[in-house]
C-alpha cells in the first residue's frame, strides 16, 4: 500500500485567514487584510485581537493567479479574558462623619473591561504627617470604616472573575 501525503503538502500556494468580530454587520474585511500562512500550512495563530471578544473566520486559498472564494464562516470563537485595561477615575473623597468617608469615581469605559464586570476593589491606608504610611488594606466597598481624623491614600480598581 502506497503512503499518501496530506493534500496540503501538494499545494503550491498559501492561505489567508480573515477575522471579523461576531455579529458585526456589513462587508467582511478584504482578502488582502487577512493574515497569510507560511507557504501551504493549514493552520495559523492570529494575534492582536481584542480580549473577551467573539470572532468568526473565513479562509481563502492563494496561488500565483489569485485567490479562491472565501470559505463558509467558522463557528464563533471567544478570545480569553484579561484584567481591566484602565482604572476607574477617582473624582472625590470626603468625610461624611467621624467614622466614614465617601469616595466617588467614574467607571472605566466598557471596552476596557476585557471580561464580565463584577465590581470594584477599594484599597486604602492611613497616612499621617511625619510618619511612615500605614498598612495597605483591601476592602469591599460596604466595609469601609476610616476615622475622619486620619488622612488616607485611596486606590480603586475594576475587577472581574479570573479566567
Amino acid at each position: 500500500m502506497a503512503h499518501r501525503q496530506p493534500l496540503a503538502s501538494h499545494l503550491h500556494g498559501a492561505f489567508r485567514l480573515i477575522a471579523r468580530p461576531y455579529g458585526k454587520s456589513g462587508l467582511w474585511p478584504s482578502v488582502e487584510a487577512g493574515q497569510r500562512t507560511v507557504s501551504n500550512h493549514t493552520n495559523i495563530t492570529i494575534s492582536g485581537l481584542t480580549p473577551f471578544t467573539v470572532y468568526t473566520f473565513r479562509v481563502v486559498a492563494i496561488n500565483a493567479l489569485g485567490h479562491s472564494r472565501p470559505s463558509t464562516v467558522s463557528y464563533p470563537v471567544n478570545t480569553q479574558r484579561e484584567r481591566p485595561g484602565t482604572a476607574p477615575n477617582l473624582t472625590f473623597a470626603r468625610n461624611r462623619s467621624s467614622t466614614s468617608i465617601e469616595v466617588g469615581w467614574e467607571p472605566p469605559a466598557n471596552y476596557t473591561l476585557h471580561g464580565e464586570f463584577t465590581g470594584y476593589r477599594l484599597t486604602y491606608r492611613p497616612v499621617e504627617p511625619s510618619r511612615t504610611p500605614g498598612t495597605v488594606t483591601e476592602v469591599d466597598l460596604h466595609d469601609i470604616w476610616l476615622r475622619a481624623d486620619i488622612k488616607a491614600d485611596i486606590y480603586l480598581q475594576a475587577s472581574h472573575e479570573p479566567g
